[in-house]
């Protein structure tokens, strides 16, 4: 495989070329993933040096190429792209927040003797 892709690097089309090179006879040898990841997204890509160029690489016992082509430093992500998180979290913080108000307003007390009556009548059932 890595001969190959050396091959095909140099011109246009490389997926398309190996695919047909590996794929052929309704096999499918050869799978193509490509996008943008983040640490976290994938054990078998965080276990990688994160640097441009390809790294030669077994995923599930299978031998594997990760062509890295461009490296994106982070930055904070939009209010757009966090806001359902965001979201999310506020509103967790005001059931947390609200329970607490709650349980000092109201403790709760058990009446020991009721709660031995209902136990009681639930077991006879």
């Amino acid at each position: 495989m890595w001969s190959a892709y050396r091959k095909f690097s140099k011109k246009s089309g490389t997926d398309i070329l190996m695919k047909k090179r590996f794929n052929s006879g309704g096999d499918s040898l050869l799978t193509v993933k490509e996008g943008i990841w983040f640490r976290g997204d994938d054990p078998d890509i965080d276990k990688e040096e994160w640097k441009v160029g390809v790294i030669r690489s077994e995923i599930n016992n299978c031998p594997s190429l990760i062509v890295i082509t461009r490296i994106i430093e982070s930055a904070p992500l939009s209010f757009e792209e966090v806001r359902g998180e965001v979201i999310a979290d506020y509103q967790e913080f005001l059931e947390k927040e609200w329970i607490e108000e709650l349980k000092a307003r109201f403790p709760v007390v058990i009446d020991n003797l009721l709660f031995k009556e209902v136990k009681k009548s639930i077991n006879n059932e």
